[in-house]
């Protein structure tokens, strides 16, 4: 191109004076308003953004530019939500949606109903949010937009898991992958397998959801990309810890945290560090692990992240009651909710009452577990649909404690109901033990059996050991000898019960939603603190 013809681009002063030339044409001083308005937004001065874009809407639609009017009135929706103003924004996504939808632009309309979709989510109207996700997603699939398809099913998958709804999650994030596999964005693909991976741990299939970040982390080594091959390293320890493979787990925490701690990214190794110590503690590492323990308490402290010390004295605290000790757990479980109601917001105090209401009736303490929780009623939490089930199963034993058997009945057929829709199968186990024991106490003996054989069945499909081996000895006559093959081969009737950690309680070991994954970047990354 020849210098003589090179014509430099409008300045600020040049697109003001043109903006407010009445002499000028409609759709002149559209685009000039237009142009200033997005100069104001990448200077991230949304409110004169907004202001400046509401004028071209206005000049567009004088001058008939349908699309140009739908433009602007989508960044107007963006520009309000990058000021948190979720209900403004909805109001512009929406007219840009009708702008579109007349000159029949199926992408652009995509794009303004995953706008709408995303206020919706911020605004936890989960149910508007799914259908304009699903909607957005189903256009950008008809138009080969595979990897926005893909980031609509990534966000689908995230508000169906965190509503507790972790076989509808799974489905969600199979189809993202196999949008980011026809996009080909192996780092985007790479993301929702974890997510993926998220998915098949609530649902107790642990080995799918090994197998899944086993490929993942393959994948990452080929990509070459540092951060991504720690992350994948993180999540693979993690879920060895859940399988209780420590010492695997042990060893790809420790190359993660190495690289973590090199990046000065203090609150991901704070996160690996907690996986580190179950997997020490379970190892019989115990002076290494009370040093990381301790590492780990001083960090939280200094930050004031005392929600995350919280849930970690509750965990310390259902392992204690897991191996009997119910005297320290009580008292780690009883500090803990204290300093939730000192400290932390309300999802923290319900999750640590809930947590010692359960170290309560391992203990025995039927009436202090009712105390501990506050509350009979469980839907008035509003949290994931495991955790309203574990909430309801205190409930039941409660019931079943004071010989209130229909009660007990009733609550424990909820919780079944629950689970069985959601299909959170780990919960099922200690539904069908509290029917199993009703139908003792009634002396109807055959149900009783039929029930504690499919606890049994439930919970050895899930990895409980102890509570298999249980129920397996009520089902063995008095004169049986204590080990039995055939059937029982798999159950340990000495009582032996391999030390399986306590995961975080936020997620993936109790079926309950995910917020440490729900911080994570776009990439699989975790953020800074």
């Amino acid at each position: 191109m020849d210098e003589d013809d090179f014509t430099p681009p409008p300045t600020e002063a040049d697109l003001w004076k043109r903006a407010n030339d009445s002499s000028e044409s409609a759709m002149d001083r559209g685009q000039a308003w237009d142009q200033l308005a997005h100069m104001k937004f990448h200077q991230a001065q949304m409110n004169d953004c907004i202001t400046y874009y509401e004028m071209a809407e206005k000049f567009y639609r004088e001058a008939g530019w349908t699309l140009q009017e739908g433009d602007v009135a989508y960044w107007q929706g963006r520009a309000h939500y990058n000021l948190d103003q979720y209900e403004r924004g909805i109001e512009c996504f929406v007219r840009a949606s009708d702008r579109f939808h007349e000159v029949g632009h199926e992408v652009w309309l995509a794009d303004a109903t995953r706008g709408a979709a995303e206020c919706n989510a911020k605004l936890e109207k989960t149910d508007e949010a799914i259908v304009q996700f699903s909607s957005a997603a189903n256009f950008y699939e008809v138009n080969e937009c595979w990897h926005l398809a893909g980031d609509c099913r990534l966000e689908l998958g995230e508000i169906r898991g965190s509503s507790g709804h972790a076989a509808d999650a799974l489905g969600e994030f199979t189809k993202a992958r196999e949008m980011f596999e026809k996009a080909d964005i192996p780092r985007r693909s790479v993301r929702a397998a974890d997510r993926l991976a998220s998915a098949h741990i609530e649902l107790g299939q642990i080995d799918e959801a090994l197998e899944i970040l086993i490929s993942n982390l393959d994948v990452a080594c080929f990509l070459g990309n540092p951060e991504t091959v720690a992350w994948s390293q993180y999540r693979l320890g993690w879920t060895y810890n859940i399988a209780g493979k420590y010492a695997d787990a042990l060893r790809l925490l420790d190359f993660a945290r190495d690289f973590y701690s090199q990046a000065e990214r203090f609150a991901v190794k704070a996160d690996i560090d907690l996986q580190r110590f179950y997997a020490l503690h379970s190892l019989g590492h115990t002076t290494e692990a009370e040093k990381v323990g301790r590492g780990l308490r001083a960090y939280w402290k200094s930050v004031a992240n005392f929600e995350s010390l919280v849930i970690h004295d509750a965990n310390i605290a259902t392992k204690l009651s897991s191996q009997g000790n119910f005297a320290e757990a009580i008292r780690l479980a009883s500090g803990a909710v204290a300093d939730a109601k000192k400290h932390c917001g309300d999802w923290s105090q319900r999750t640590s009452r809930l947590l010692l209401a359960e170290v309560f009736v391992d203990a025995g303490e039927f009436d202090r577990a009712r105390e501990a929780l506050e509350s009979d009623m469980a839907e008035q939490w509003g949290d994931t649909v495991g955790t309203k089930i574990r909430h309801l199963l205190v409930l039941a034993v409660i019931a079943r404690s004071e010989s209130r058997p229909h009660e007990a009945r009733g609550i424990t057929e909820r919780v079944i109901e629950l689970a069985e829709a959601a299909g959170i199968g780990n919960e099922l186990g200690p539904a069908y033990e509290i029917l199993a024991d009703l139908a003792d106490l009634e002396l109807d003996h055959q149900r009783g059996r039929d029930k504690r054989a499919q606890a049994v069945a439930l919970f050895l499909a899930y990895g409980d050991i102890q509570s298999a081996n249980n129920n397996a000895r009520k089902l063995l006559p008095d004169v049986a000898e204590r080990r039995r093959a055939d059937e029982w081969h798999l159950i340990n009737v000495d009582g032996k019960e391999p030390d399986v950690p306590q995961s975080e309680v936020t997620r993936e070991s109790r079926g309950t939603s995910s917020r440490p994954d729900r911080r994570e970047h776009d990439d699989g990354s975790a953020p800074e603190a």
